[in-house]
């Protein structure tokens, strides 16, 4: 698979603190967007669900199942109302994310 460099403007950008990350992307949401990462550009105190929003947006093929994933920060999963914990002074945050698609078995 590959990473799409495709990047997202979550919030207007003041005062040049936005970032970009990467995200990984698991199961059917890389099939069918055909990239196991994507690059996303954030400002600070972006929540997870503008996150998750924005993915949709961009990828509409998978915008139902980026809806029902959840967004991990830090190996941590996070609440779609949970802010990302970016410093808009630091210059080296990198946040390792991961969008997580439902998932069943037993």
């Amino acid at each position: 698979m590959q990473t799409l460099d495709a990047i997202e403007l979550l919030k207007p950008m003041t005062q040049n603190h936005a970032k970009s990350h990467a995200v990984r992307i698991f199961a059917g949401i890389r099939e069918a967007i055909g990239a196991d990462q994507v690059m996303i550009e954030i400002e600070p105190e972006t929540r997870a669900g503008e996150i998750k929003a924005a993915l949709a947006r961009r990828y509409p093929q998978a915008a139902e199942l980026i809806r029902v994933s959840r967004l991990a920060v830090c190996e941590s999963f996070v609440g779609d109302e949970e802010t990302i914990g970016l410093s808009g002074n630091s210059r080296s945050n990198t946040l390792e994310m991961a969008l997580i698609p439902p998932v069943s078995g037993g």
